[in-house]
């Protein structure tokens, strides 16, 4: 990214734009130009590191973390007001360009430091069949013989992938709750499990298609571009869908194809 001349900017846009980069909350100033202690944390919580203490010690953590010198201009105690404890416009715009900095160096091969990922988790593979669903209404054996197979599929992948030495990763709270995600090469694939039968295939792969591409979306957003997959328990009955998926960008694969995984 290619930093801009300031010129006059106030603190509240530049605070504005580092909200923008960063995906973070959008902070103002309060009363006298002074910066909340809010924005400083949620920085240093966008860079991993820790949040605790007063908004210069913050700060300073912040430089150190991007690789960028602290002046003692950044502080308004050198200002004529000597109005200590915040941050100078100086400061503000300082750190404005060395996150610019570090958002180009790091985010091509770390996209963890726009969304949070897991380590994956293995998806439970028995379902109960205990549940109270309306007699009738709801064949519960369907349901958790779906659920199960979804799951044995997600979990058969990621061991596959692992055993190729390939970072697989689960969402956490607050992140798109995509299936599984995973790292080849500097490259990111985002898998959407459906477990399908003759009865619901045309159902289950529309709704796959539209998932997909909904979380390919909304982690782009978040700073994270993947290759779209649809990942089937089984070979889809219907091969057109995979004209449909190739139309689409994604990539339909199941259990027997994934071999084709490693060279893509």
């Amino acid at each position: 990214m290619k930093q801009r001349a300031f010129n006059n900017e106030t603190k509240d846009e530049t605070l504005e734009d580092i909200s923008h980069l960063l995906g973070i909350q959008i902070h103002r100033t309060a009363r006298g130009g002074t910066v909340l202690i809010e924005f400083f944390q949620d920085v240093a919580n966008w860079l991993s590191l820790d949040a605790s203490g007063g908004k210069l010690e913050i700060l300073r953590r912040c430089f150190d973390g991007i690789g960028k010198d602290w002046r003692p201009e950044y502080s308004s105690e050198r200002t004529p007001s000597r109005g200590g404890g915040t941050v100078t416009a100086l400061g503000l715009k300082a750190l404005y360009d060395g996150l610019l900095d570090f958002v180009d160096k790091k985010m091509p091969g770390d996209p963890l430091f726009l969304i949070t990922l897991a380590d994956y988790i293995e998806a439970t593979e028995h379902y109960s069949r205990e549940v109270d669903f309306s007699p009738g209404i709801v064949d519960v054996n369907m349901i958790a013989d779906g659920i199960e197979r979804h799951n044995k599929t997600q979990n058969q992948l990621a061991i596959f992938l692992q055993s190729h030495g390939v970072k697989v990763f689960s969402p956490v709270s607050g992140t798109p709750e995509f299936d599984i995600l995973w790292e080849k090469n500097s490259k990111y694939f985002l898998g959407e499990v459906k477990s399908i039968t003759p009865e619901n295939e045309e159902s289950q792969m529309r709704t796959a298609v539209g998932q997909v591409l909904r979380y390919k979306s909304q982690l782009k957003q978040l700073g994270l571009d993947c290759l779209a997959l649809i990942v089937t328990d089984q070979a889809v009955i219907d091969v057109s869908w995979f004209d449909v998926c190739e139309e689409s960008n994604i990539y339909l694969t199941y259990p027997d194809m994934f071999e084709n995984l490693l060279t893509i």
